[in-house]
């Protein structure tokens, strides 16, 4: 057998690997892709090339190896307050939900919530809004797949780079404290998120039920019926009236009947009553 069949064939492995374990389908003609973002993890581990990863992640898979490897294709490019427009509904929709109900927490879960940008931003704004809120309770809950993004999520520490990405000075004052390792977030707004790690094709039943979930700039990367799988399920965890945020060039139009689109609201999609609950699937890992 030729090296290149070889390669072929341990490319073609880990794409299924990569498509079942997250949904994603690379498809054909990303081998460059794959070099980027796997060269480090081949380095460290001691492997001659990218190519050898993936040899030995076909042939013989160490556990560790294979997280990492698959970890390395998620896409992690997030910022705070990214696309204001959502959060400025959210003020609206915050206050509402509390004067409607308020002795009943709000909760609010972060899907794919990478390296902790959104939820934070969710977390200032809940602070900043606290006299409207008149004391209602919130939980934010961050989930996702990647160990790394939620390690370092955990620290609310940023570089300045990534602190100036969407943060106006006053934010930036008033919610962090600058030392040496970057700008960290003040401990009450760490300690106002909850982080699991938890992969969008896992059952998600564990997860309670939400009024509001920010899903933004996740579908793009699943095929339709991907799409179907999650969308439903997410449903599952919300109740009756609630809202799901997407991303700009995302929609549940065609792919979910549980979900309708909110009148004046961009990206927003609002949880329909008596659609009935949609069956649960195992986790891909």
């Amino acid at each position: 057998m030729t090296d290149a069949v070889v390669s072929l064939a341990d490319y073609d492995h880990f794409i299924a690997l990569v498509k079942l374990r997250l949904g994603i389908d690379l498809g054909s003609g990303k081998a460059y892709l794959l070099q980027s973002r796997l060269q480090a993890i081949a380095s460290t581990e001691g492997y001659r090339d990218v190519d050898a990863l993936l040899h030995a992640i076909r042939i013989a898979p160490e556990p560790r190896f294979v997280d990492a490897a698959v970890d390395a294709l998620t896409t992690n490019e997030t910022l705070f307050f990214r696309d204001q427009v959502p959060f400025d509904q959210l003020k609206t929709l915050l206050a509402q939900i509390a004067a409607e109900r308020p002795k009943i927490p709000i909760r609010i879960w972060c899907a794919a919530c990478s390296t902790g940008q959104e939820p934070y931003s969710i977390a200032m704004l809940v602070e900043e809004e606290s006299s409207r809120l008149q004391g209602a309770r919130v939980e934010i809950v961050a989930t996702d797949v990647s160990p790394k993004c939620l390690e370092k999520a955990r620290t609310g520490i940023y570089s300045q780079f990534e602190a100036q990405r969407g943060l106006t000075i006053q934010r930036l004052m008033r919610h962090f404290d600058q030392g040496p390792a970057g700008w960290t977030l003040k401990p009450a707004l760490r300690a106002a998120v909850t982080w699991k790690r938890l992969n969008l094709l896992d059952d998600l039943r564990t997860m309670g039920q939400f009024d509001i979930v920010f899903c933004r700039n996740v579908l793009i990367y699943f095929e339709r019926s991907r799409k179907q799988d999650v969308l439903s399920r997410v449903a599952n965890q919300m109740r009756e009236g609630g809202t799901l945020f997407l991303g700009a060039a995302e929609t549940t139009f065609g792919l979910c009947a549980a979900f309708a689109a909110a009148g004046g609201a961009h990206g927003a999609h609002i949880k329909q009553a008596h659609v009935g609950s949609f069956p649960a699937v195992a986790s891909a890992r």
